[in-house]
């Protein structure tokens, strides 16, 4: 609503992939900070339905990660960064990336046990885009009917 994001994704050689972003405001692109993992906190970010500020530094809310003892002698500890909105961002990307969908035919799986695009691909139709069949999911599917 203030600024864009704009989301990247680099693919190593060894299969790996990065997620980068930046904000139109600055243009410099940053690694995507890794998805909390507490459930209670991935449990809000999902009851999150607004739309994105652009804004990435406004806190969501308060993390309800332990604290992180710094200094045991001293008693010092570092209470756990809050949720911001780029942390949702970084849920958001990752929740579609695991969603993605692709036409059958466009990926093929190579004797190197890999998935590459596949160069003898040239699309669907406009009546075969619209049938549910000639799509796939680029995950495993997570539930036992699936």
């Amino acid at each position: 609503m203030i600024k864009d994001y704009f989301l990247c994704q680099v693919q190593h050689g060894n299969g790996s992939t990065s997620h980068f972003w930046c904000s139109s405001s600055s243009w410099v692109f940053s690694e995507l900070p890794k998805v909390c993992e507490s459930p209670q906190d991935l449990a809000k970010l999902k009851q999150i339905n607004t739309l994105f500020t652009g804004e990435f530094d406004t806190v969501l809310f308060a993390n309800t990660a332990a604290p992180v003892c710094v200094d045991a002698e001293m008693g010092v500890y570092m209470q756990a960064k809050p949720i911001t909105e780029l942390d949702r961002l970084a849920f958001v990307y990752q929740q579609i990336s695991l969603n993605q969908v692709v036409p059958k035919g466009k990926l093929k799986y190579t004797p190197a046990q890999k998935f590459e695009t596949n160069e003898a691909f040239c699309g669907l139709s406009k009546d075969d885009s619209f049938k549910f069949e000639n799509w796939q999911f680029t995950r495993k599917a997570q539930g036992v009917k699936k």
